[in-house]
C-alpha cells in the first residue's frame, strides 16, 4: 500500500537566522593533509577544522570574485587558464601565490596530456 499525504513527513525549512554550512566541505581532505604531513604525532581539533575549511571558502569565493572581474575587464565571457592566473596574482600573495601558481600550472600540463588524443598510425 502506497504511504498517504499523513505518512509522508514534512521536510523542515533551515533557519536563516542560523547562517549557512558551505555547501562542500574541505574538512575531511584538510585532516588527511594534516595527517599524512604530522602522522600521529599530532591531531587537529574539530574546531580548527571549521576554521581552516571558512578559510578556504574565503579563498576560493575571492578568487570567484576576482575573476569575474578580469572577465568584464577584458569584455570576455570565457573563463580560462589565464584569466584564473591573473586573479590568483591579484589576490595572493608571496610564498602563496607562486605555490598556487607552479600547482595550477602542473595541473593544466598533466590535464591536456591527459586528454590528448593518441596518434593512430594508418
Amino acid at each position: 500500500m502506497p504511504p498517504t499525504d499523513a505518512d509522508k513527513k514534512k521536510k523542515r525549512r533551515k533557519d536563516p537566522s542560523q547562517g549557512t554550512e558551505p555547501r562542500f566541505s574541505q574538512g575531511t581532505y584538510l585532516t588527511k593533509i594534516h595527517k599524512a604531513h604530522h602522522g600521529n604525532t599530532m591531531t587537529i581539533s574539530q574546531a580548527a577544522v571549521k576554521e581552516l575549511d571558512r578559510v578556504v571558502e574565503h579563498i576560493i569565493e575571492t578568487l570567484t570574485h576576482a575573476s569575474g572581474e578580469v572577465l568584464a575587464y577584458s569584455k570576455s565571457q570565457t573563463l580560462n587558464e589565464k584569466v584564473i592566473k591573473s586573479a590568483a596574482s591579484a589576490v595572493l600573495t608571496g610564498a602563496l601565490k607562486r605555490r598556487a601558481l607552479e600547482r595550477a600550472e602542473a595541473s593544466v600540463k598533466s590535464f591536456r596530456a591527459a586528454s590528448a588524443k593518441p596518434v593512430v598510425a594508418a
